[in-house]
């Protein structure tokens, strides 16, 4: 609901993924342990449990490769500046039981300046609780968007967290796609034209 929201206000180029990352994990290598998990906060996930070879790759015929096949294209044919991706996270994990009091988290590798950029203007944006790398580290090993889709090719490339009961309803999600947009408008290099940017959700 935020990204399609945040598509409109921006009328930016975007890649949603549509299946749950406990089918299969768009965001992750091919080659990770958790592609397709077996478990998730502690919770066992019974389908993925001993999954057979044929299903495994059935899922990244039917899921994986069209998603990043998508991304691929259309970074191709925009040719942007950035890309900015955008996830959400659970309040509280039931694992560990630590609270996590952030509302947003930017996420960064390279892309320090930008990275900086957007959590110094969250920061200041309604009193907002920003994280940086939090509640997650970029990770080459486990993310795939940030250093396949964007660093590696020298485009600047940031993951904004999204604290998830906040975008719960309408109001929450449009109340947060503003504020991304407000972050485009004032944080992101300068856009000669709005083809120039994409956004990534998955």
């Amino acid at each position: 609901g935020t990204i399609r929201h945040l598509k409109s206000m921006c009328q930016l180029p975007a890649i949603l993924g549509t299946i749950s990352r406990l089918v299969i994990d768009l965001n992750r290598p091919i080659t990770s342990d958790e592609l397709i998990p077996e478990y998730s906060d502690g919770t066992m996930i019974p389908s993925n449990q001993q999954l057979a070879q044929v299903e495994r790759s059935a899922r990244i015929t039917n899921y994986y490769l069209p998603f990043h096949r998508a991304l691929n294209e259309l970074i191709e044919l925009y040719q942007p500046k950035t890309l900015l991706c955008i996830h959400s996270f659970n309040k509280q994990l039931r694992v560990s039981g630590e609270p996590r009091p952030w509302h947003c988290g930017v996420l960064f590798d390279q892309s320090v300046a930008l990275g900086h950029a957007c959590i110094k203007y969250l920061d200041e944006y309604d009193d907002l609780i920003v994280g940086e790398n939090q509640p997650y580290r970029v990770d080459h090993n486990c993310d795939q968007p940030i250093p396949l889709h964007g660093e590696l090719k020298g485009v600047p490339t940031i993951l904004l967290e999204i604290r998830n009961d906040l975008i719960t309803d309408v109001s929450g999600q449009e109340k947060w796609a503003k504020i991304v947009a407000d972050m485009i408008t004032e944080c992101f290099p300068e856009l000669p034209n709005k083809d120039q940017e994409i956004m990534q959700a998955a």
